[in-house]
């Protein structure tokens, strides 16, 4: 008896701690991309700061999941529609690619956006965090020299044909690195962060959730 009271307890503490996230899968089940961008676009920020709390304890996202090996063969960029937790220019679109580099083959990518006008394509590049193997994009890294532009331009369905570096934008610079976890089989979620030069604390920026194409 005493062990169904503890199983009945389990499941109920293991739903409630995982309520944000379980709330969102329900949701957007057999729903259309352009049905779920819908849905994501209505959740607030502590909706998605939930989300990503729940999320840490599952599987890790995967290099593979950002760029498939089909694409890379064909050298066709991955898509992703994202939404973020900006009360505007709420959606956007992530997109990766990879460069043979002295290091070995590693994904880039860049963002395609309303506001490139106001921050640039925001390039980026997709590592693992070397303390718990998370992956993360790191916004830093001086892509004019890493990224070739006869190989970046070898690469089909690109939206952008310009490499910058975000050094001085308004919206990528300062430090800024995201933190990636899985939220379903297509979609994960990232959280925006920065290190203040004062405190040299954190500063969460925002959040934003993935959909794959």
């Amino acid at each position: 008896m005493y062990k169904i009271y503890f199983l009945i307890l389990s499941l109920f503490f293991l739903t409630e701690s995982f309520a944000c996230l379980n709330k969102l899968n329900n949701s957007l089940k057999e729903k259309s991309i352009q049905e779920k961008i819908k849905i994501l676009k209505k959740l607030k920020k502590k909706d998605m700061a939930c989300i990503f709390k729940e999320s840490q304890s599952l599987e890790k996202p995967q290099v593979e999941f950002f760029l498939p090996q089909k694409n890379r063969q064909r050298k066709r960029v991955q898509k992703f529609y994202g939404v973020n937790s900006f009360p505007i220019f709420k959606t956007f679109e992530k997109h990766f690619f990879y460069i043979d580099t002295p290091e070995g083959q590693q994904i880039f990518g860049y963002n395609k956006s309303k506001i490139q006008w106001l921050g640039g394509p925001g390039f980026f590049a997709l590592k693992k965090d070397k303390n718990n193997g998370d992956l993360l994009v790191d916004y830093g890294p001086d892509f004019k020299k890493l990224i070739p532009k006869e190989e970046f331009n070898s690469w089909r369905g690109r939206r952008v044909n310009k490499i910058k570096n975000n050094k001085r934008s308004l919206v990528y610079g300062g430090g800024l690195i995201d933190y990636l976890h899985t939220i379903n089989d297509s979609m994960v979620i990232g959280k925006g962060i920065i290190k203040t030069k004062i405190m040299k604390k954190t500063k969460t920026m925002g959040y934003f959730i993935l959909i794959k194409k």
